[in-house]
């Protein structure tokens, strides 16, 4: 769920359709708003960093491949992250920079339905098939 600057989390709740399969019991987990300034989507292989990429800067797409300074802060907090959670042999998890080198969990993707953006395809499955 995304809230737009102005918007309450109580307007945004409003605005969205019923879903039958959620009961009232359904646990959620919330975190604190943060103004996110870049987002990353990391490619993981149980605690190891595969491959990652760029695919936000600000509100606006900026699909990039990370690397240079970046791509050693981005490979630090996705393995904090992996040492904290980690969902299957294989998963994408997208981290939100909220201020240099200080990343948060946008969320968790599975493997299968997660946008490659600008990464070497041919080394990340040559790696998940552990070549």
């Amino acid at each position: 769920m995304v809230v737009e600057a102005g918007q309450t989390i109580r307007e945004r709740l409003a605005q969205m359709t019923q879903d039958s399969s959620l009961s009232d019991q359904q646990p959620i987990l919330w975190a604190p708003i943060r103004r996110i300034e870049r987002e990353f989507r990391c490619w993981m292989r149980g605690d190891e960093l595969l491959q990652a990429s760029q695919y936000k800067t600000g509100a606006r797409a900026d699909h990039r491949p990370v690397d240079g300074y970046d791509i050693y802060s981005v490979e630090a907090a996705a393995k904090d992250c992996a040492a904290h959670f980690t969902p299957a042999a294989f998963y994408c998890v997208d981290l939100g920079e909220v201020a240099p080198h200080d990343f948060r969990v946008v969320e968790y993707n599975c493997i299968n339905c997660s946008g490659r953006y600008e990464i070497d395809r041919g080394n990340l499955f040559r790696a998940m098939l552990g070549d």
